[in-house]
């Protein structure tokens, strides 16, 4: 489906026109290029893959994003120029990802040269999920009646979705890893974060939703992306990858909270605030590997 966000089932019109680039601000699906001003064989190549989480201006418009930030302070730290390839494009799913990896020659030949790979991928394959998944939530009128169709996704479903997933998560990461070729390089994956929290949903009918009633998809949901991330960690680091972990960033330390302070109105893409939060994620991974200091 194009352009389907996760939105924990709760804003799918919204994000759609969201990630589509509506938000304010024209967004380019052209790749975010910053060639240092004194590049030179001794550059760091800093790559950028995945969706529209990892691309700045669709969430902040004009303001400095996260990629940029860590360029800027990665040449503060190493005193080396850094080339900054943004390859990350709205509407991006796993599979969409693993084709650009197996197709596109000019991106597999910027993560053979890479220093360090930055990757967000798995928000759009995530709830309601696809109707061809174990879990699928079904269609509803409105968004305040999907919490009883969130509520009836059995713990057996979840977790054959979750595994069909793993699959895809593995071969993708596996691919990042075998374009390396065995060079030294660093890493990085995001993993996803939960925005049902205080989300007024697409249509704004989910605050009609008593707490009481609401209370048992939330928790259902924080059980889902905790299972989710670990997964993901899990496949990526088999892969040589850290995990920068955005969910408990955005979501706070149990989880529960809300990614408002983070996000632009749609819910989904990361606003000022949320650029500094995983720039500061990035600045906090070794690099040593790749840079020597």
């Amino acid at each position: 489906m194009t352009d389907r966000i996760l939105v924990a089932a709760l804003v799918l019109a919204v994000v759609v026109a969201a990630c589509t680039g509506s938000t304010g601000s024209t967004v380019s699906t052209n790749p975010t290029v910053v060639p240092s001003a004194a590049a030179s064989s001794d550059a760091l190549r800093l790559v950028i893959l995945g969706d529209s989480i990892a691309v700045p201006e669709v969430g902040c418009g004009a303001c400095i994003g996260f990629d940029e930030q860590y360029a800027a302070y990665l040449e503060t730290q190493t005193s080396r120029a850094v080339d900054l390839h943004n390859e990350a494009r709205p509407g991006d799913r796993i599979e969409s990802l693993q084709s650009l990896l197996d197709t596109n020659a000019a991106v597999q030949a910027e993560i053979a040269k890479a220093d360090i790979v930055v990757v967000s991928i798995g928000y759009n394959n995530g709830p309601p999920w696809d109707p061809e998944d174990p879990c699928h939530v079904q269609e509803v009128a409105k968004d305040a009646d999907l919490i009883p169709a969130i509520l009836a996704m059995t713990p057996e479903c979840v977790t054959d979705t979750i595994a069909k997933y793993r699959g895809e998560l593995d071969a993708v990461y596996g691919r990042i890893e075998e374009l390396a070729a065995g060079r030294p390089q660093v890493r990085i994956t995001f993993g996803v974060f939960d925005n049902i929290r205080d989300n007024p949903g697409g249509d704004g009918t989910l605050p009609e939703v008593t707490p009481e009633d609401i209370q048992p998809a939330l928790e259902l949901f924080v059980s889902i992306f905790d299972r989710w991330n670990a997964m993901d960690c899990e496949v990526a680091t088999a892969h040589g990858f850290v995990c920068a972990d955005l969910r408990h960033a955005f979501n706070g330390p149990d989880g529960n909270g809300s990614v408002g302070p983070y996000t632009a109105p749609d819910w989904v893409h990361p606003n000022e605030a949320g650029q500094a939060v995983m720039a500061k994620l990035l600045e906090g991974v070794d690099v040593t590997a790749v840079t020597g200091r």
